[in-house]
């Protein structure tokens, strides 16, 4: 068994699925990935669902990840897109939602700005890759991943059906794959994780 108290060989355990190694990543990025969404949402319960639901997303992945940087940039994009799903689907009026959903800033302690900042950072890299795609294909990915929207309520708002959007999602993520293909971006894998992870 290999010594786990070196962090690239838990992560290089973690990608051959050891339990252990998976567990000292939980231990790891448990504590902010909670205190990032109950930051967000206000709601203990729901950030603590969220931040474990993001950590078992993490481990399903498990294969697509090399490095720490690569593990937490993920965290964050996806527990990010879940609490905007959460706003989304929760009973709030349109008027609420206009207000809340843009509104999403992390603030209050120097561990929360940081936090917001990472992220904020994170957005920016990806930005520049959704940039670089077809418009209706740079749309979908924004609307689904970025804002929240159900495939069935991206459809609604560009008049598309169902499965046009699924076929744009698709071509999409494959044109990122080759785009971050040519790069050393080291989020690229993240990015690339998060988007495949999020696949129905």
């Amino acid at each position: 068994m290999c010594d786990l108290t070196d962090l690239e060989q838990v992560v290089l355990a973690f990608q051959k699925g050891d339990t252990e190694a998976f567990k000292q990543l939980h231990k790891m990025f448990f504590a902010e990935l909670f205190r990032f969404c109950n930051n967000l949402l206000n709601n203990e319960q729901e950030a603590e669902d969220i931040a474990s639901d993001t950590l078992y997303k993490l481990y399903k992945g498990h294969k697509g990840f090399a490095s720490i940087p690569s593990i937490r940039s993920f965290l964050y994009i996806t527990a990010r897109h879940s609490c905007i799903s959460y706003f989304r689907k929760a009973k709030l009026t349109r008027k609420h939602k206009a207000i809340i959903l843009p509104s999403l800033r992390v603030e209050a302690s120097a561990d929360d700005v940081l936090d917001g900042l990472y992220y904020e950072a994170l957005r920016a890299h990806l930005n520049k890759y959704l940039e670089q795609l077809p418009a209706k294909q740079h749309q979908v990915l924004d609307l689904l991943y970025l804002q929240g929207y159900s495939l069935q309520e991206v459809a609604d708002e560009m008049s598309e059906k169902v499965n046009t959007v699924k076929q744009l999602r698709h071509r999409a993520i494959q044109r990122l794959r080759q785009l971050l293909q040519s790069q050393t971006f080291i989020e690229g894998l993240a990015i690339m994780s998060f988007f495949i992870c999020q696949l129905d």
